[in-house]
């Protein structure tokens, strides 16, 4: 056994000790300390069935199409593994997919970039929000954290998809109603539009777009390194534990975005052409306008393009002006877009940073003990196998460099990375969640990691990538690390204690050709009010059944007429008590059973009561009612009622 072998086994075996310990939990410190600790919790067993057994299927294959499949079919089997192996890992916690994917991009405590984009029309359109975007930004102190740290990137693609699924009812009436009842009890989200819950969809696809990183990091994988370093990166990637765990955030996609414009700047750069290095600056700059969170890659880019001219500057001849060009037309793809932004908007890059800033700085985070658990956090979420082996090759790197003095320009990669990592960990401005935050450096370590892999012997290959899936199957089944905060919405029709003394009437009347009134019953009784004192009330129930679902939050109001034909007040009520909302009455509901009170006055003469019963939206509209013989009106004459024979 060679010695570099030796040092892979150390590594898979510290590993392993380090899950173990995780799943023991016997050092909580591993989560997190001083301020920030992932939640901790033992999986049901048959839940991780599904997630181990796609891990096995997936590696297995991966290494057979690693060997002999062109790399096209080595690509798309690593897309497909991304979006497979991510439902399995969701599946984890619930089996509720569409729902927790749905919630996590609707709500403001896990994203907050869907709910903003509905806010911005209430608000006056894009232009008016956009003008005064870090005002827009502080508005959201109380509801979504990452709203007040957030350019105008994310809210402005999920409200661009609403505009254009509004010009599209025959898809958004496919789309819309099967997310309206996940949270059919939240009046905030039902009253979205079908448009605005199909756009949706584009968050819950994350997994899908986020696998795409395979191409560009196949490619990129192939221009720093070789084809079989490309290799081992794509199949290593849907390994990432937090590219399975905080789907369907952003964060996933970032990655894939990252990747990209380094592509973009490595070719510009390697290949001395400044129509790619304007690209990159361009493309750093949507980088930048999506979240602040990848600036960073600025930074990375003035090391690569330091690091490369002074290897190259006595070879190639190099002016000692070159980087300043090649800066300058980094920068200009930087200004040409925030000052695009600037013209159509007024606002500065700097104003919105400030706020940012503001937001963020004002989590409190002990600076020494971070410096060591940022790093923790950012290498147990990539892997510790590939953030051990990234190390290792960066060692290698550093001995060659100092061994014969030259770097390539795999080598400058390498090194560009280390050193922001270090720099963005030593600035003291991360807050915590490293492993979620820095998931768009990921796909660097991965890189490096199989560069090394490649140097020592890929005979190792399968060893470390199952280590790694033993990682995946530790992080995911033990740490809770995203939710909604959203309440699931009534399963049931809540059952009544108490049915109706007196005979039920058979109705008919249909509201909106949505809810039928199958028939009701009702009596008057004594009933304390809410100081204790008797009044007379009415008691009625009313039997429904749904042939669809409504989408605006609705109420029931009664207008009581008296025996001698003078109505009352109306009484406006919630059916059960706000427990089971009308818009969550739908077509496998069944029958539905309620029971309200009516209150009359106090003065109310014997003999028979009627009521005029209507269903209205918050600013009074009533539904259409259709009668049993056809005739239409606003609502509906219930009665006669009276009180029960002593």
């Amino acid at each position: 056994m060679s010695k570099i072998t030796r040092v892979v086994w150390i590594i898979v075996a510290a590993c392993l000790i380090w899950a173990l310990i995780l799943v023991l939990d016997v050092v909580p410190q591993l989560r997190g300390d001083y301020g920030w600790r992932w939640p901790f919790a033992k999986p049901e067993f048959v839940r991780l069935v599904p997630l181990i057994i796609s891990l096995i299927v997936y590696m297995v294959i991966g290494w057979k199409l690693q060997e002999y499949a062109a790399a096209r079919w080595f690509i798309l089997w690593s897309m497909v593994g991304g979006v497979v192996l991510t439902i399995t890992s969701v599946y984890v916690t619930t089996d509720r997919i569409r729902y927790e994917l749905y919630t996590r991009t609707i709500s403001g405590l896990s994203t907050g970039w869907h709910y903003a984009a509905a806010d911005i029309d209430d608000r006056g359109g894009a232009q008016e929000v956009l003008e005064e975007w870090p005002d827009f930004m502080a508005s959201y102190q109380y509801f979504s954290s990452h709203m007040t740290t957030s350019p105008p990137g994310m809210p402005l693609t999920y409200y661009g998809a609403n505009q254009l699924l509004n010009q599209t009812p025959f898809l958004t009436d496919q789309l819309g109603p099967p997310l309206r009842a996940e949270q059919c009890h939240n009046y905030r989200m039902i009253s979205y539009s079908d448009a605005e819950l199909s756009s949706a969809w584009l968050g819950m696809l994350t997994p899908l777009w986020s696998s795409l990183i395979a191409i560009p990091l196949y490619r990129l994988g192939r221009r720093l390194y070789s084809e079989q370093a490309a290799r081992w990166s794509v199949l290593w990637w849907p390994l990432i534990p937090a590219f399975l765990m905080f789907t369907p955030t952003p964060n996933t996609l970032y990655p894939c975005l990252t990747i990209v414009v380094l592509a973009l700047l490595v070719k510009g750069i390697l290949d001395q052409q400044i129509g790619w290095i304007f690209a990159a600056g361009l493309g750093a700059a949507v980088l930048s306008f999506i979240h602040f969170t990848l600036l960073p890659i600025v930074f990375f880019a003035g090391l690569f393009t330091l690091s490369d001219y002074f290897q190259r500057r006595k070879l190639d001849q190099l002016h000692w002006y070159w980087p300043f060009v090649m800066g300058a037309w980094f920068g200009a793809g930087l200004l040409l877009f925030w000052g695009g932004f600037y013209l159509l908007s007024g606002v500065t890059l700097w104003d919105i940073m400030d706020q940012a800033l503001n937001a963020h700085l004002t989590l409190d985070r002990p600076y020494f003990p971070w410096l060591f658990l940022h790093l923790n956090d950012f290498f147990m979420f990539t892997g510790w196998p590939l953030a051990l082996l990234a190390g290792l090759g960066i060692w290698q790197t550093i001995r060659v460099w100092r061994r014969e003095g030259i770097l390539t320009p795999g080598a400058m990669f390498e090194l560009s990375a280390l050193v922001t990592l270090l720099v963005i960990d030593i600035s003291g401005t991360q807050r915590g969640e490293s492993g979620r935050i820095w998931l768009f450096l990921s796909p660097l370590l991965v890189l490096i990691a199989s560069n090394a892999l490649g140097q020592i012997d890929s005979r190792n290959g399968k060893l470390i990538t199952a280590v790694q899936g033993v990682m995946v199957v530790v992080m995911v089944g033990y740490l809770r690390v995203i939710g909604s905060g959203f309440s699931e919405p009534p399963k049931h029709t809540p059952q009544l204690a108490e049915m109706s003394p007196t005979p039920t009437i058979s109705n008919g009347a249909e509201f909106a050709e949505v809810l039928h009134l199958t028939s009701f019953a009702g009596h008057i009784e004594l009933l304390p009010d809410e100081e204790g004192v008797s009044q007379p009330t009415l008691v009625i129930w009313l039997n429904w059944r749904s042939k669809g679902q409504l989408d605006v939050p609705y109420y029931l109001s009664f207008i009581p007429v008296s025996p001698q034909g003078q109505p009352q007040a109306a009484t406006v009520l919630q059916p059960f008590d706000e427990q089971y909302p009308i818009t969550c009455w739908l077509p496998e509901s069944g029958n539905i059973l309620d029971r309200l009170l009516v209150p009359l006055h106090s003065d109310s003469s014997e003999g028979e009561w009627w009521v005029s019963l209507s269903i209205m939206d918050r600013n009074g509209k009533a539904l259409a009612v259709v009668m049993p013989d056809g005739t239409h009106d606003q609502q509906v004459g219930l009665g006669s009622f009276s009180s029960l024979a002593p």
